[in-house]
């Protein structure tokens, strides 16, 4: 059996502000291409189809387009999608029965774990798809009546599969959680603590588990694999590393995986350079189509930096200031006779540290709260 294996589209996703549909619409039909390379006998995507529970409009048209055209051009191709903990599974979920009569299976509460998705592949195997959506607590309860810990809602809903697993079949399981012994990334929405963490045994009986929810690709155990995304989401991923998995699956046996890279629109990058040199050295040409984080090297602010380097960078989206660290022999504290000017103090240290004085609405809000101090009887 072959599965192309992806996940955490987080369509509608803006990146410090910018809107990234293009680049997901890139990304989406490289995956459509591959399906007709790859010919696999199921399409997963593993959860956070979209960025928020309540997707702006074009995102769910571009989601809508992709589906129709991946259908269109794959008819007998069964393509199962589960929620994520970014998506509304009611939301997500609502076309599913309509859906299935032409091969899609979108699954978006984690109570219809025990319907499995039976398909027969092109070789004639048979298998049984167990797709389990991210799990809240209180999802399952227990015999008692109690609610459950996210932890043992998941271990709930895997009992649920094992109960109706055939083992001549094919065990793949879908899934959308953080497991022990994985990393995760500045751009996945962190769950705290090591109560969130489902222990690898849970997967056991699996030929292959297709999990979601971490947005680097990643290997926890020969059968059971993160896809990561198929964009970098945040400046502390590597857009160089972006792929999909393909995975060969035989009962009882380890898959063979193979990720094939994926081709980002536009990459990320990240440069320390002062104003002067990103604006006059050839070195940095081949940084103008991509999306870039600048640190900047100046030694104090200048004005306007971000409108004089977007006239080279177009898609410069965030600017910040490294600051020299001053001899030890010469660091002073500043000390004050007067009352503080608490607003030009906020002004310069904003300047400072993000290379543009801040804006209305930052100001705004400091005097909100500054508002709010001083009625409550602190300091104002």
């Amino acid at each position: 059996m072959r599965i192309l294996h992806t996940s955490d589209l987080h369509l509608g996703k803006r990146l410090h502000q910018h809107s990234l549909l293009a680049d997901q619409r890139n990304v989406l039909e490289q995956l459509t291409a591959a399906v007709e390379s790859q010919r696999p006998d199921l399409f997963v995507v593993a959860g956070d189809v979209f960025d928020r529970s309540l997707p702006p409009e074009d995102a769910v048209s571009l989601f809508g387009d992709w589906l129709y055209e991946l259908h269109r051009r794959f008819p007998d191709l069964p393509v199962v999608l589960i929620a994520g903990n970014h998506d509304s599974a009611r939301r997500l979920a609502w076309p599913s029965r309509l859906l299935e009569r032409g091969n899609i299976f979108i699954r978006g509460e984690p109570r219809t774990v025990n319907e499995p998705i039976e398909i027969k592949t092109q070789a004639g195997e048979r298998a049984q798809i167990w797709a389990l959506p991210f799990v809240w607590p209180g999802d399952f309860t227990n015999q008692e009546g109690a609610r459950s810990t996210m932890v043992s809602a998941f271990e709930t809903g895997i009992s649920w599969v094992k109960q109706g697993q055939d083992q001549d079949q094919i065990q793949v399981l879908v899934a959308h959680c953080f497991t022990r012994g994985s990393e995760p990334s500045d751009s996945e929405r962190t769950l705290v603590g090591q109560a969130t963490l489902i222990d690898t045994d849970c997967f056991d009986g699996f030929d292959y588990v297709a999990l979601g929810h971490l947005h680097r690709p990643q290997s926890v155990t020969p059968h059971v694999h993160y896809s990561g995304s198929p964009l970098a989401y945040s400046f502390s991923e590597d857009s160089d590393l972006k792929s999909f998995i393909v995975a060969e699956c035989q009962a009882g046996q380890s898959p063979q995986i193979e990720r094939i890279a994926l081709t980002p629109l536009r990459p990320l990058r990240k440069v320390q350079a002062s104003v002067e040199e990103l604006l006059q050295s050839e070195r940095y040409d081949h940084l103008k189509e991509s999306y870039l984080m600048v640190s900047l090297t100046e030694p104090s602010a200048l004005p306007d930096p971000m409108s004089r380097l977007r006239d080279r960078f177009p898609y410069l989206l965030h600017l910040r200031t490294v600051t020299p660290e001053a001899p030890e022999q010469t660091v002073k504290v500043a000390q004050r006779s007067a009352k503080p000017d608490l607003e030009a103090d906020l002004r310069g240290f904003w300047a400072h540290i993000n290379a543009e004085p801040p804006g209305e609405e930052v100001m705004e809000a400091f005097v909100e709260i500054r508002v709010a101090l001083s009625k409550a009887g602190g300091q104002p």
